[in-house]
């Protein structure tokens, strides 16, 4: 609704006064002010103009005071579009220009947050964690839907035997054992970009070159984007990711953002999980440490204590051989002594031999005469007598020569003629002979292996018998000798003396008592 400026008059002047209070009005801020256009002549063509001047400052003025609402509300998408010449054009254009650059700014602001924001959130994945694979999942769980990608692979770069390789770690809308597959540098796009340290883009994908399966169906992806993860210049890791539609220039900053901030956190993973292996390898050693700590403990012990018992035993062993040393001296003197006394019974053996073969002989004589009756003047009965007394006679002289020629083996001095005797007595502790060595040199010759040896001995330990057997006698006998068993085995040997083969003295001695 407007209202006139002034009653319409037949007088110029009280138009002209409607239009100075018209003037007035809009210059105060009232645009709903309109002039009377009934005059004819100048007056009504000038109220037509004010009136349309009025009406056009009133669209301006409505449409800037709208934009500047809304703009002040919120609504950066609003612009003035009304059509106004001159300079009500040009403020409409200064008007929408700020309007713009206003919804940039906010834009580039929105953006910024939206960037700064997300980056924070998405390298922070691994704050706390020691699980790379579990980081890494978590990670891409959290950027696919982000930039609008409907496929993702990180692959970790680790050291292998032909240099490095890239395995996949984690993986985003993947088919069963298509992430499986480990890469060289080098090797597909994934190896290149891991090579070059440089992000790949690939537009326009052929069909069929990559699929992203859903429940429902598949589809080729639009784009494919492999950014590497360095730090310092070091390969860490490539991400992989592809979409069905061209990723956003602000999802593109994100990205590159992204995998320059991934280093670091890659890296500390890493050098997390390094430790916990060192850690780990460190408490196991310290375990094997402490085990063989307490082995060589018990080794210790067992070993001070086998040396407690080997250092008793070797005092036992010095009490024992001081024993057998001191029973080995007594030996020794009782063997001095035996042997004073056989030399002491062979001399007087020697002497009463001498002393009885003289008269016995004088009387074997007599009796051999008396036997003979040469002068036939003896009866049958007394030539019979003479004959007894001459064979008792003769088997006594015999026995006095054997006690002679034994006293003289007892004592060393009888030297036997192995070819004149069948049988050899032994005495294996004859002065300055070695009676074992005097056995092995007659076993030596062949002609002397079937000769009956029977050793002698003042000794009286438990394995004298089994060396004298093993030197080559046959038979033991320990002093001081008993007589008639001296005699007995010396019978028996000679009546075995039949064997006329080395098999047959062996046979005798495996049989002997």
């Amino acid at each position: 609704m407007t209202r006139a400026a002034g009653p319409a008059g037949p007088g110029g002047e009280e138009a002209l006064r409607g239009l100075v209070a018209g003037l007035t009005a809009v210059r105060d801020g009232d645009l709903t002010v309109r002039l009377p256009e009934t005059t004819a002549g100048l007056l009504g063509e000038i109220a037509r103009v004010f009136n349309g001047t009025a009406e056009q400052l009133a669209l301006v003025a409505t449409e800037v005071t709208r934009v500047s609402r809304e703009v002040a509300e919120g609504d950066l998408t609003r612009s003035i579009t009304v059509d106004a010449p001159g300079e009500f054009g040009e403020l409409r254009d200064d008007i929408n220009a700020m309007v713009e650059s206003l919804r940039r700014t906010t834009r580039d602001n929105r953006e910024q947050d939206w960037l700064e924001t997300n980056l924070a959130r998405l390298t922070g994945f691994g704050e706390g964690g020691r699980d790379l694979a579990g980081a890494a999942d978590q990670l891409l769980t959290e950027l696919a839907p982000l930039v609008g990608a409907q496929y993702g692979v990180l692959y970790l770069a680790r050291e292998g035997p032909d240099g490095t390789e890239l395995a996949p770690v984690a993986g985003y809308g993947t088919a069963p054992g298509g992430s499986d597959r480990s890469f060289r540098l080098g090797e597909s796009l994934v190896g290149q970009a891991a090579r070059d340290h440089r992000t790949l883009l690939v537009r326009d994908l052929p069909p069929g070159y990559a699929t992203i399966r859903t429940g429902t169906g598949s589809g080729d992806p639009a784009e494919l984007i492999l950014l590497p993860v360095l730090l310092e210049d070091r390969l860490l890791a490539v991400l992989e990711l592809a979409s069905f539609r061209p990723f956003s220039p602000l999802h593109r900053d994100l990205l590159d953002r992204l995998a320059a901030a991934l280093g670091i956190t890659v890296g500390s993973l890493l050098a997390t999980a390094r430790a916990d292996e060192l850690l780990q390898q460190a408490r196991r050693l310290t375990g094997e440490l402490r085990a063989r700590q307490r082995e060589l403990q018990d080794s210790n012990a067992e070993l001070a204590e086998k040396a407690e018992q080997l250092a008793q035993r070797n005092r036992d062993i010095e009490g024992k051989n001081l024993e057998i040393e001191e029973g080995r001296q007594e030996l020794e003197e009782r063997a001095l002594q035996l042997s004073r006394t056989l030399m002491y019974k062979s001399e007087f053996l020697a002497n009463m031999s001498h002393e009885l073969r003289t008269p016995l002989n004088s009387l074997l004589i007599l009796a051999q005469l008396l036997a003979q009756n040469n002068e036939e003047n003896l009866t049958p009965k007394q030539v019979e007598y003479a004959g007894v007394i001459h064979s008792a006679g003769s088997d006594l002289l015999q026995l006095i020569n054997d006690i002679l020629d034994l006293s003289k083996v007892e004592a060393g001095k009888l030297e036997l003629a192995p070819a004149s005797f069948p049988l050899v007595l032994m005495d294996l502790m004859m002065p300055e002979l070695d009676g074992y060595a005097a056995i092995a040199e007659i076993r030596r010759s062949p002609r002397y292996r079937r000769l009956p040896i029977i050793a002698l001995t003042a000794k009286a330990m438990p394995g004298d018998p089994a060396k004298s057997l093993a030197a080559g006698a046959d038979d033991h006998v320990s002093k001081p000798v008993d007589t008639a068993e001296l005699l007995t085995r010396i019978g028996r040997w000679l009546d075995r003396r039949a064997p006329t083969s080395e098999e047959g003295r062996s046979d005798d001695r495996d049989t002997r008592r």
